[in-house]
Order: C-alpha cells, then sequence, then structure tokens
C-alpha cells in the first residue's frame, strides 16, 4: 500500500550557529603550497606554480574516509600555509592551534577551527611533504617524501579548456578536473556545443607538451600527439561528469542530472554566505523554493554551497542583473568568473520559486501566505530513534524528511521510529555542520535554537507517529497512532473535517450539518478531482499518480490549502 502525508512546513528566523565538525571538502592553502606537476623539478614548480592565498587555485586534498585528508606536493621552506573548507573561504578553516610555527616532522601538530589568531603552519626545510589531516581527531602530520615521483598520482588536477565550456578558451580560468585516486581524475561539468582538451597545468599557456589530446582513432583514449590539435566534441549540451584514467589512458563523458540547488544572494535570509545558502526541493529536473526575498536586492541559483568563481550557477539568462517580470524568466548555466546576471524581485514577500532545468526556465509565484518570512524548504529528521540512526553520511538516503506548506509549518504523517532521541536539521547535505533546530531545555513542545548540551526529544514507545513542526510558533507535536484496525490515517483535522488515508485514494469525512468543497490540483495547476457542496464521506481521486497535489477544502465561509505527497 502507497502512503500519502500532507506536507506541511513553518520557517522562522533562525541563526545558524553550527560548529565546525567535518568537511566534505578539504583544501590547502598558503603561500608555502605550489599546485601544477607533482612530478615535474621542483624548481619548475616553484616558478610557475605557486598558488599563494588566492583560493581558487588551492588544491583539492584527497579524501581518506572518516575525515581523514591526504596532500602530496611541494613546499617552500619558512612559508604559511592552513586548510579551508571552500575555496572562495566561506565554508569553514582550519588553522594552527596555537600560534604560527613549524610543524614537528616526529610530534605532528594540531588543528582548530577557531579563527582568533588565525595560526598557521610552516616547515623549515622546502622539499616533497605528505600532509594527513585527521578532522576528527583535530590532528595535523607532515611526512618529509624523497621526490614527486613514485606518488599514486602524476598531476594535483587537470585543467579542461575550450569552446564546449563555460570559461571557453581562457586558460587562466580553465575548469579543474580534481585527482579521485591511483590514476583517476574526475570533474563535473556543465558542457556547451564545441570541443575542449586538457592540460595539466594553467600556468605555461598553450605549449602542446602540458597537453592531452584526443586519439586520433578512438575519441575515448587520450594522445600525447599534438599533431591536428585534435579536441574532443561536446554535441549535446548539458551537465557531464568527465573522468581521466591515466594508466587506461581512458576519457569517460557521462551526461548526470543536477544535484542540489541554492538560492543565494543578499534577496534571502542567508545572504551571499553560501554555506548557509537555502537548499532547494527537488523532483526530477524541477527545483521549488518557497521563502521571503526582499524587493530588488539580487539572487542566483548554485549547484553547491560555495561561491567559488569556477562553480556552476545559474544566472538570468537574459544578460543583465534584472527584476523577474510576469512571473517568468530563463535559466543560463554560467559561472561567476565569466559573467555574473542576477534576478530581483519588486516586492518583498514570500515567494514560490521553481527552476525547471530541462527547459531551463524559472517561475516566481507570490505566496499567499505573509506573515511570517519563510527560510527553509524542508527539514530532515534524525537520531537514533529515526531510521537515520545518526549515521551523517546516509543522511540524504535516510533522514526523515518533514515538507513544508509553505506557511511555516513541516509534517510528515506515519512515520515509523522506535524509542530513542531525534533532532532537526535544515538541509540534509551536510551532515551535522547545517543550523540544528533543539528540543528547548525547560519545555519538550517547544523548539530552540539553543544548541546547549545538544538537548534531543525522547520517543518512549515504537510506532508510526504523526509529526508537525510550527517554525513560526517554535513548537513540535509528535503524536502516536492508534493501533488496531481503522478506516485510513488522519492527515487532516480542521473545522470538523477529516481526510484519511485509503491507499491510492483521498477518502473526506464530515460531521453532521457540514457541508464542503474539496478541490484537487496536481503541481502543474490541473485541476483533478473534486467535490462540491459535499456532506457525510466520499474518495476524491481514485487510484492517484503518486506525487504532490494540492487539496482545496472550502468549509464554513474558510478556505484552506494543504499539499499532500501520495506515496
Amino acid at each position: 500500500m502507497r502512503r500519502f502525508f500532507i506536507l506541511s512546513v513553518f520557517l522562522p528566523f533562525i541563526i545558524n550557529v553550527c560548529v565546525l565538525s567535518a568537511a566534505d571538502r578539504l583544501f590547502i592553502a598558503g603561500d608555502a603550497v605550489s599546485d601544477g606537476l607533482v612530478q615535474s623539478l621542483a624548481a619548475d614548480v616553484q616558478g610557475d606554480g605557486s598558488v599563494s592565498w588566492h583560493g581558487e587555485l588551492a588544491p583539492v586534498m584527497h579524501p581518506e574516509g572518516d575525515d581523514v585528508f591526504t596532500f602530496t606536493g611541494w613546499f617552500a621552506a619558512d612559508k604559511e600555509f592552513k586548510f579551508i573548507q571552500d575555496r572562495n573561504w566561506g565554508g569553514g578553516y582550519y588553522n594552527a592551534a596555537g600560534i604560527t610555527g613549524y610543524l614537528d616532522l616526529e610530534e605532528g601538530g594540531s588543528l582548530t577551527t577557531d579563527p582568533t589568531g588565525d595560526a598557521k603552519f610552516k616547515l623549515a626545510a622546502e622539499g616533497w611533504y605528505q600532509i594527513t589531516c585527521d578532522l576528527q581527531a583535530l590532528t595535523i602530520r607532515a611526512e618529509k617524501q624523497e621526490s614527486g615521483a613514485g606518488q599514486t598520482f602524476l598531476y594535483q588536477a587537470l585543467y579542461m579548456v575550450g569552446d564546449a565550456t563555460l570559461t571557453d578558451w581562457d586558460l587562466s580560468k580553465s575548469l579543474r578536473m580534481e585527482y579521485v585516486d591511483g590514476a583517476t581524475y574526475s570533474g563535473e561539468f556543465y558542457l556547451k556545443a564545441g570541443h575542449f582538451k586538457l592540460a595539466t597545468t594553467p600556468y605555461k599557456g598553450f605549449d602542446n607538451s602540458c597537453f592531452f589530446f584526443r586519439d586520433a582513432e578512438n575519441a575515448t583514449l587520450l594522445s600525447r600527439d599534438a599533431t591536428g590539435d585534435l579536441q574532443w566534441e561536446v554535441k549535446v549540451p548539458g551537465l557531464y561528469t568527465v573522468t581521466v584514467d591515466l594508466d587506461a589512458n581512458t576519457i569517460a563523458m557521462d551526461e548526470v542530472d543536477f544535484g542540489q540547488l541554492y538560492v543565494v544572494g543578499d534577496a534571502v535570509y542567508s545572504g551571499w554566505s553560501a554555506n548557509d545558502a537555502p537548499m532547494m526541493d527537488k523532483e526530477g529536473s524541477v527545483y521549488r523554493y518557497t521563502g521571503w526575498f526582499d524587493a530588488d536586492k539580487e539572487f542566483k541559483f548554485t549547484t553547491r554551497r560555495d561561491l567559488e568563481l569556477t562553480t556552476l550557477q545559474l544566472h538570468n539568462g537574459a544578460g543583465v542583473t534584472a527584476r523577474v517580470e510576469n512571473g517568468l524568466a530563463t535559466l543560463m548555466p554560467n559561472v561567476s568568473s565569466v559573467s555574473d546576471y542576477k534576478f530581483m524581485l519588486g516586492e518583498a514577500s514570500n515567494y514560490t520559486i521553481v527552476c525547471d532545468l530541462e527547459n531551463m526556465t524559472l517561475t516566481v509565484e507570490k505566496a499567499t501566505y505573509q506573515e511570517v518570512p519563510i527560510r527553509y524548504s524542508a527539514l530532515y529528521m534524525v537520531g537514533t530513534a529515526t531510521p537515520d540512526n545518526e549515521q551523517a553520511e546516509t543522511f540524504p538516503e535516510k533522514a526523515v524528511k518533514l515538507f513544508s506548506n509553505g506557511d511555516n509549518t513541516y509534517s510528515a504523517q506515519g512515520v515509523e521510529l522506535v524509542e530513542g532521541v531525534f533532532k532537526l536539521l535544515t538541509a540534509n547535505d551536510r551532515g551535522w555542520n547545517t543550523t540544528n533546530l533543539y528540543r528547548d531545555a525547560e519545555d519538550a513542545s517547544k523548539v530552540s535554537e539553543d544548541g546547549t548540551d545538544d538537548r534531543k526529544w525522547t520517543v518512549d514507545e515504537a510506532g508510526r507517529y504523526d509529526i508537525m513542526v510550527d517554525l513560526s510558533a517554535m513548537t513540535i507535536s509528535y503524536v502516536k497512532q492508534p493501533s488496531g484496525p481503522g478506516t485510513g490515517t488522519v492527515q487532516v483535522e480542521a473545522n470538523g473535517v477529516r481526510v484519511l488515508q485509503a491507499g491510492r485514494a483521498i477518502e473526506v469525512l464530515l460531521p453532521d450539518g457540514v457541508t464542503a468543497c474539496f478541490d484537487l490540483y496536481d503541481l502543474s495547476g490541473k485541476h483533478v478531482a473534486g467535490l462540491a457542496g459535499m456532506s457525510g464521506c466520499a474518495v476524491l481521486g481514485g487510484e492517484l499518480t503518486p506525487g504532490i497535489y494540492a487539496l482545496r477544502v472550502a468549509v464554513g465561509g474558510r478556505v484552506q490549502v494543504q499539499k499532500i505527497l501520495v506515496r
């Protein structure tokens, strides 16, 4: 039997006070570090590849699992380095604990997320080093290497350049394909119809010795033969994962779906801090967000929680920063190192915005609920009482999603819970490193932004629960459904009207003497089913296709609209 849920969500003003605890990516930044060819001569790297403190060029570290990251490269003596989560410096730092000083090769050192003093690390002698950071233990170690030879990879990164890329033939803005493991490199890129080739460094211009070309006989193979300047061709624009294996000498291009999408800009509550940007709800290639937008302030969309110059973004397709007129605009995949065209809205209000990435369109509609600015598109319930069982790495698959009603309430019905505890997160894409909501210290029916003692709600008895969070009132209820036979699960009860689960149909019941009108719409606005002047009980919708619907109930002179998810 498929289940349906009322989608209900409330969004208040919540300040992100989460403590930096882990990183999904980690970069090493500083004037001690050199990028480029790991197996080139040290002098050559120093001369052409110093990354200095330019975050956009900071080499990515290799994830080893359990929040451990490594990096092998050339380090200059008596120069400084530290670690950052995002190349735009917006995602938190890992500094040296104490003061800036030399890293002891025997004892190692300690990391801290405390920015006070901005202490950094140095190495006493230049040379090749492998750096290992353990972000759970907050430790760092450096091991001297005899040379760059014998390491597991040839290059810190490969660089994609060409008119198929968003940065065209500008090598200084070429897009990085990061080292994965062994001799494999991979990256996700939006590619246009056109051509590209791969460079081993962006610092030496179009020197053919620094390029890979398309093999003359097989486009899935790499070649170092510059004859004919053979390039790879992209015929269908789209988002691709490009993977290069230098052992097998192969290149693979796989078209992929967009992942997450975020709203960034001073029009939304988080401003230009992409680390806190609202995450949009995803349904296939369509993304939705209901939230507050300030008038005549700018916003755009990004596919990652950062604003690096080469992060894939969705800009205003009009080619200017301008208001969205008549609720419709076009989207243009781009990177801000090329251009930065944004959107604006003419009136401060809660809006529902929809990005259709198949058609590259943006639609905007003013939300009916205006009393309190909305922030989040959903809430996520995690903890030992839930199927997630506090495994942060499985949040996207197992966190219990509380859906938004677009009125600052969030809910889910029939959630299987066991004895244990839970708390709430405002996103499910960064483990614990997102805004957390906690049980109030004095009242378990209240939601608190204060994370003191990491307070959680307790589930004393296993069963199916209906959960409602109201972020305007900062309240929560989780009620165990009665066991035993029955006609269905109550999804809505207002003015005496009840809406019950009945397979893939919707059953409505009214008390004696009460009449009501019901209308059911799909997300495109199409009228699916309706009942006018109804009393007693009836079935609305029959065998509904799984998806999200809007149920409009008119009773007693009042109109209420609820979202319903049919699974």
